[in-house]
């Protein structure tokens, strides 16, 4: 289960906060 590895979610920066960063 290497995926519990992952950092968590990319917060929000300015115009990124609409668009989500897969």
């Amino acid at each position: 289960m290497e995926e519990l590895n992952l950092p968590p979610p990319t917060q929000p920066r300015g115009i990124d906060a609409e668009s989500p960063i897969p």
